[in-house]
């Protein structure tokens, strides 16, 4: 009895101390798998981090290069400059096309004015509004355009419903079209005006037009009260667009 205890102490013993010596071995594994991963991060970050430096430097560049590009005194190398612009996304290209609103080119000045729009910031909103209000008929139809990429901007939209009644033509109906394009009920009351008091009849097409595209409920009310109008023209206008609109 007495050696089968002592058997089985020492037994005991043992499995202890494998357990114990287990337990070490795999704590240096966890240890060893924590600082292999911490490595790995650490390596990925780094590279990462390179990676984007080199980007940095190279969309400085490409800019620069851009910069001198818009100095020459081809326009067709200026233009080349335009489009290269815009297959970059930069903080700085805001400033680049703001200088590029007073080129020789009016094709220049009307796209960069577009271009503007697509970033779709504050700075470019703002730069916009003013370029509405030049003489400009390049300019300014560009910058209407450009407006338009801001539908649920108050300002934009009430800047475009103010250039309805502008003397200009052109401007009127560059207005009318980028509204409808906006989607903006603010502008329905606007445009069922120019409908009715327009002389010019692409004017009141266009205006008709917007208002099936922005496609509301005020919208299509304005529509059905333009039905019944006495132009025959506007009332034809207005079904054909209504019957699209309910199919």
């Amino acid at each position: 009895i007495i050696k089968y205890k002592n058997i089985k102490k020492a037994t005991m013993k043992r499995g202890n101390m494998t357990g114990k010596k287990n337990l070490k071995s795999a704590v240096k594994k966890t240890m060893l798998v924590s600082l292999l991963v911490n490595s790995v991060l650490i390596l990925a970050f780094l590279v990462l981090s390179y990676a984007e430096e080199i980007n940095v430097k190279e969309k400085i560049k490409q800019l620069a290069e851009i910069q001198t590009q818009f100095e020459n005194k081809d326009f067709k190398e200026r233009r080349k400059a335009l489009e290269n612009l815009s297959k970059i996304k930069d903080a700085r290209k805001p400033e680049i096309l703001k200088k590029a609103l007073k080129d020789e080119d009016p094709i220049i000045r009307e796209k960069s004015a577009i271009m503007l729009g697509k970033e779709k910031t504050s700075v470019a909103r703002d730069i916009l509004l003013e370029s509405i209000k030049s003489n400009d008929e390049s300019l300014r139809l560009g910058a209407i355009g450009g407006l338009g990429e801001f539908p649920k901007d108050k300002k934009a939209v009430s800047a475009l419903i103010g250039l309805i009644s502008n003397k200009d033509r052109n401007t009127r109906w560059k207005a009318i079209e980028t509204l409808g394009n906006m989607k903006s009920n603010l502008a329905v009351d606007a445009l069922l005006k120019v409908v009715k008091e327009e002389k010019e009849e692409l004017l009141q097409k266009s205006a008709i037009e917007s208002l099936y595209k922005i496609g509301s409920k005020k919208s299509i009310l304005a529509l059905k009260t333009l039905t019944k109008n006495k132009d025959e023209k506007i009332s034809k206008w207005s079904e054909n667009v209504l019957k699209i609109l309910e199919k």
